[in-house]
């Protein structure tokens, strides 16, 4: 229903069938009859052959992991393609990078964009329409929350925090999982119940994820509970961070890590730049030091040809940590 389906659309499903991304095409898609093209692992892995796939097919839905939509921008095999069937791009998985979400916006300016949010546990439970292409570098909102769903944002004592006050969003929704397999222990750790009265109660999924209610009413994500640090006495947002990193013109990817002991633990970024183009480590410190505190620039940029990846196409932060501690 959100997205108005009908049995005339063709989706584009670009995720394994393991990532929660894939229950559109292989649920939502069903559900009216709509065609659903599953994109082959050869096609994942060439940017060029998945544009040609998209345009051959007449995808009219596409849903995907950013990065899938970044390497085809950045491999410029968009161009001279006809897309007239494409009516709705939506990525979900990571966060778009503004500048690249706007120059994809300004090649495809009849399309629809939507930035989808949730984590797996939730599969979609929110999400942002964008109807003009972003202006700067802020991060869009993940918007609002769909269909029969309720949410809260707690403090760390689990206290309703005010509007335009950042907590951590629970979700209450028809999509929310039953709980961990075998897993009793991990799965009352996930769950908030709030106490109704009459006896009755209502359970939210712990989602981990640090928000804050703008003045439009849409969510504004600013990471992962579990990676805010404290280093030398200074709180940290790691994905503040690497969001500073990613405004640099040059950078198209990020990953910060803490690397070393407990008594002696660094900041240390990897990047990667476009078309793997060679930039100064001290040139990105001096950027960073322009928007972040002292306390908070990497003490070591790494620039890395490419990064390890999970199976659903993210970084693989800890193989990132583990390969760099190897060489330590």
């Amino acid at each position: 229903d959100l997205y108005g389906l009908t049995s005339e659309d063709i989706l584009g499903n670009h995720a394994p069938i393991h990532f929660d991304v894939s229950t559109f095409g292989y649920f939502s898609g069903p559900l009216v009859s709509a065609t659903t093209v599953i994109a082959s692992d050869a096609h994942t892995k060439l940017p060029a052959s998945l544009a040609s796939l998209m345009e051959k097919e007449k995808i009219s839905v596409w849903y995907s992991v950013p990065l899938a939509l970044i390497q085809m921008l950045e491999h410029k095999v968009l161009e001279g393609k006809n897309y007239g069937a494409l009516r709705w791009v939506l990525f979900a998985g990571e966060v778009f990078t503004t500048k690249y979400l706007r120059e994809l916006m300004l090649i495809w300016p009849d399309k629809k964009f939507s930035n989808i949010y949730g984590p797996t546990e939730t599969n979609q439970c929110t999400y942002y329409n964008l109807k003009n292409p972003p202006i700067g570098d802020t991060p869009i909102p993940i918007g609002k929350v769909w269909g029969n769903t309720d949410y809260k944002v707690l403090d760390e004592n689990d206290n309703e925090v005010e509007n335009g006050t950042r907590g951590e969003l629970i979700i209450c929704s028809a999509t929310v999982m039953k709980g961990y397999w075998n897993n009793p222990e991990l799965t009352q750790k996930a769950f908030y119940t709030d106490q109704l009265e009459g006896g009755y109660s209502k359970t939210y999924y712990r989602t981990g994820d640090q928000v804050m209610l703008n003045e439009d009413g849409d969510f504004i994500f600013f990471g992962r509970k579990d990676r805010q640090i404290k280093l030398r006495g200074y709180r940290i947002e790691i994905d503040e961070v690497e969001q500073v990193l990613l405004k640099h013109d040059t950078v198209t990817e990020a990953a910060v890590i803490i690397s070393g002991t407990a008594d002696k633990e660094t900041l240390v970024a990897n990047v990667i730049t476009k078309n793997n183009e060679k930039i100064e480590e001290e040139i990105l410190i001096a950027f960073c030091g322009r928007y972040l505190p002292k306390y908070a620039i990497p003490e070591q940029i790494r620039v890395l040809e490419s990064f390890p990846r999970t199976s659903t196409g993210k970084i693989d932060r800890r193989q990132i940590e583990k390969k760099l501690n190897e060489t330590l």
